[in-house]
């Protein structure tokens, strides 16, 4: 991944798959990674990988976040990240892809991403405990060049069958040089159905106690603003900052495990590529 040349009409003479945005690429779900998932990556990284034959993406990342649970404090973070990139292959401590470009215009992934859930060990504020299982999301992504914009849909599902709940997004991206590098925005639909929604947000009867009612979802859908800054420090490095709303519908309220609808989240980083 070379970082972008900003020029005014750099972006007509690149295959739009030399150039379309990663807006978050780096996403919500690995910032908490468990230790053993951390270190379960990078051995299988290493082991998996030729470093003749590919391009390494390494760098400190620092995210914040504020989520829509109640019991859930504000979230600061700097971590590691590192991942490996060739022929279409990424894995990382992110996601495991393989992505193709049957034409310039138009890319297709497939992807596997460990899901981290909501957990949360009774205290004075908040006197419950509840225990959401971690789970691995599949998906399969298309992305279609109408220029200046990109389209996206994406169809996700999960296949470790902790609760085989089903999403579906659709987005529009554009991307432009600005601020002495490239800047994204994206806007973007996502529909949870409700077995997706009662995993994170629901109480099942198993789930209750005394201090926390049962609770039964419906399916949901939610829209998401995201904004990304990349800007290239030298040949082998980038900067990256990005930011991202997601709103969710008035109902979500009525679950005992939220206290608003808004999430929102933000990521600062430096990666090498080599």
């Amino acid at each position: 991944m070379q970082p972008p040349t900003p020029t005014a009409d750099y972006r007509q003479n690149t295959p739009y798959h030399q150039h379309k945005t990663e807006l978050l690429k780096l996403s919500r779900p690995w910032w908490r990674t468990p230790n053993r998932v951390f270190t379960s990556a990078l051995v299988l990284t290493a082991c998996l990988t030729n470093p003749a034959e590919a391009d390494w993406l390494i760098g400190p990342i620092i995210m914040a976040e504020q989520g829509t649970y109640e019991a859930s404090q504000n979230e600061f973070q700097l971590l590691p990240y590192i991942a490996w990139e060739s022929k279409g292959w990424h894995i990382g401590i992110d996601s495991v892809s393989y992505e193709r470009s049957p034409r310039d215009d138009m890319t297709w992934a497939l992807s596997l991403q460990p899901r981290f859930s909501f957990q949360h060990e009774a205290n004075s504020d908040h006197p419950y405990d509840i225990k959401k299982d971690d789970f691995v999301e599949g998906s399969i992504e298309l992305e279609i060049g109408w220029f200046p914009w990109v389209l996206g849909m994406q169809l996700g599902h999960d296949v470790s069958g902790v609760h085989r709940g089903v999403k579906a997004s659709a987005d529009a991206s554009l991307t432009f040089p600005a601020l002495g590098g490239e800047v994204g925005i994206a806007h973007a639909l996502h529909y949870r159905n409700q077995r997706w929604m009662q995993h994170q947000f629901g109480v099942s009867s198993e789930e209750s106690s005394t201090n926390l009612n049962s609770f039964v979802t419906t399916d949901s859908l939610s829209y998401s603003l995201a904004l990304e800054w990349l800007m290239p420090l030298t040949n082998a490095s980038t900067f990256i900052v990005q930011a991202e709303w997601e709103k969710f519908p008035r109902t979500h309220l009525d679950s005992p495990l939220v206290n608003n609808t808004n999430e929102l989240s933000a990521l600062i980083g430096w990666i090498w590529n080599f």
